[in-house]
């Protein structure tokens, strides 16, 4: 019995990271239900629980958790689930997880440039062809309209991530969540 569930949990290699990814996950549907939007706008954080975690869990883990966040906030938003979309959420979490890997050495430099370009990959470039596509809004009035509110979103959502991991308390948390510190 023990032998199946340690399979069922390989991806996320324990109990903790899988539950940690989880609460990620909720917390981003969350912030997307609770989001003020538009047809082709939305001001949010619902994208910070995923870099978070492609940051701190890694690329694989983080891409997961954009997919489910991105299920879970069409469900309580009421959306329909449009597959190029989710996978946009699935890329913020590859992007950031990867770019955070490749970069670690330079901690904070690296923070800030897995953020920004997990935001100008996914929702700016991305989504903004979804969107253009949907809705038929000309992609250089939705490009100029997401470019600024993801470059705000990004500023934020760095500082935040560096405060945080800048933290012994929280590094020391995660430490133990992922079995390790080597944020």
């Amino acid at each position: 019995m023990q032998k199946n569930s340690k399979r069922s949990i390989a991806l996320f290699g324990s109990v903790k990271v899988l539950v940690f990814a989880a609460l990620l996950c909720a917390v981003s549907g969350v912030m997307k239900f609770i989001a003020p939007s538009g047809d082709t706008w939305r001001i949010s954080l619902e994208n910070f629980p995923i870099i978070f975690g492609g940051i701190t869990l890694g690329p694989i883990i983080g891409g997961v958790i954009g997919i489910v966040a991105d299920l879970l906030g069409c469900l309580f938003r009421g959306y329909a689930i449009n597959p190029l979309i989710t996978l946009a959420s699935m890329a913020v979490g590859i992007v950031s997880g990867v770019l955070f890997k490749l970069l670690k050495r330079y901690r904070n430099v690296s923070i800030i440039v897995s953020v920004f370009l997990a935001h100008i990959t996914a929702n700016v470039v991305i989504k903004t062809f979804v969107l253009h596509s949907m809705f038929g809004t000309p992609i250089a009035v939705l490009f100029a309209e997401r470019i600024v509110t993801y470059l705000i979103t990004a500023a934020v959502e760095c500082v935040v991530i560096i405060i945080l991991l800048n933290n012994k308390a929280i590094r020391g948390g995660l430490g133990r969540v992922i079995g390790y510190d080597e944020l």
